[in-house]
């Protein structure tokens, strides 16, 4: 049985949990919410429940010969739905902020910090590179995946001037997606 959080799917589900928990007692002082606030949050509730049966309750189920029992495939399906959640609240914002000075300075000093970090990494042999690895590969898909709804098909679009940026951003952050 694996420890209480001791990965970081336990702590972003600890931290939705909680998140979670104040939204529905916030509830109570609203009057008039719409139904697709409703529709959300018990998409939320299912998504938080089917996470926490799937952090602690799976791992202590005896596997089929296979290796993978109905439940568990069941909830690795319903993984899902978290994408749906990401993906309308991309789909609300306003992501002008995108191309605003601080943006760009942050993802700047995000690519020399994470050049700064491979040279380092290939000097000291440590076991947290993987981590760090992963989370600067996070901050840029969710910086290619901001540009590519504020721009949407603008953004490979030969008018457009940094084409060629966005041509070569792309293929950099796909290629690691896909080697992960």
């Amino acid at each position: 049985m694996r420890e209480s959080l001791d990965t970081p799917e336990q702590v972003i589900l600890s931290f939705f949990a909680i998140e979670l928990l104040s939204r529905l007692c916030y509830i109570n002082d609203r009057r008039g919410v719409s139904v697709d606030f409703y529709a959300w949050l018990g998409l939320d509730v299912l998504i938080v429940l089917t996470g926490l049966v799937d952090q602690f309750v799976l791992p202590n189920i005896e596997l089929t010969k296979n290796g993978k029992s109905i439940a568990f495939l069941c909830f690795l399906l319903l993984r899902l739905l978290r994408i749906g959640k990401v993906i309308n609240i991309l789909g609300k914002a306003d992501l002008s902020w995108a191309e605003s000075g601080w943006f760009q300075s942050l993802t700047g000093t995000i690519i020399g910090i994470n050049s700064i970090l491979l040279g380092m990494e290939t000097d000291i042999n440590w076991d947290g590179w993987k981590i760090i690895e992963q989370v600067l590969l996070c901050f840029y898909v969710f910086e290619i995946t901001v540009r590519l709804k504020k721009d949407r098909l603008y953004f490979f679009n030969c008018r457009n001037p940094d084409i060629t940026w966005n041509l070569l951003d792309f293929v950099i952050v796909a290629s690691s997606v896909i080697d992960t």
